[in-house]
């Protein structure tokens, strides 16, 4: 043991205001670490800052999302956790980039506040109201697959109707998001009855989100309709 060595990496911060963005820059090399932790410290990117604040502006959020785990418990009446959003919002606002950062931010927040007013089921989870582990077993669309599904469909309304996006969102109250409805969902956002994580699932379930919008899709999401 006398010849081991231990690296010790001393870290600077005398006024203790970097101390958040220090432990986002340690933690996002951890294979271990849980993104949900890192973005919730991490003030060099942009799109986690805008998240964060985000978040804060859409009422059935505020402290309703998981800032820390990767998953949430049957117990917990958080929504979704931040990694999930996070990533919704990379989605959402990727043709928006060029645009300044509080126009995005107003743009999300008044996106996720009408999506939010279409889903009674996530304010009586937050309320305790409802059974956040019997709606998640039932429903699509209180799952992170769900959440990315709606910011590929709301991309795609943001740029074929840019001025006009909200009325179409009302039909999302519409759409059967039951895992029962099968016919719908399997091969999209579930494969064998299980909720899948894979980018072509995510692909799919956004497109079917689209079409019962009224949204034209891509090519590329032509095609994989077409597999």
């Amino acid at each position: 043991l006398g010849d081991d060595c231990i690296a010790l990496l001393l870290h600077v911060d005398p006024q203790g205001t970097r101390r958040g963005q220090i432990f986002s820059d340690v933690k996002r090399h951890e294979r271990s670490s849980a993104q949900s932790l890192r973005i919730g410290h991490d003030d060099r990117d942009e799109m986690a800052r805008l998240t964060r604040a985000m978040i804060t502006s859409v009422p059935v959020f505020i402290d309703a999302i998981e800032m820390e785990k990767t998953t949430i418990s049957n117990r917990s009446r958080k929504l979704f956790t931040l990694s999930a959003l996070y990533q919704a919002n990379q989605v959402l606002l990727a043709d928006r980039k060029n645009i300044p950062y509080q126009d995005r931010l107003s743009l999300a927040t008044e996106f996720w506040t009408e999506v939010a007013a279409k889903f009674p089921d996530w304010t009586e989870i937050v309320k305790g109201e409802t059974s956040a582990a019997e709606i998640r077993s039932n429903y699509i669309h209180c799952h992170a697959i769900g959440l990315s599904s709606i910011a590929r469909a709301g991309r795609g309304l943001l740029a074929q109707s840019p001025k006009n996006w909200r009325k179409p969102l009302t039909k999302l109250a519409s759409l059967n998001w039951a895992r029962s409805n099968t016919k719908l969902w399997e091969g999209r956002a579930m494969i064998g009855g299980r909720l899948s994580k894979s980018s072509s699932a995510v692909a799919r379930a956004g497109n079917a989100v689209k079409m019962h919008l009224g949204l034209q899709l891509s090519r590329e999401e032509q095609a994989l309709e077409n597999i």
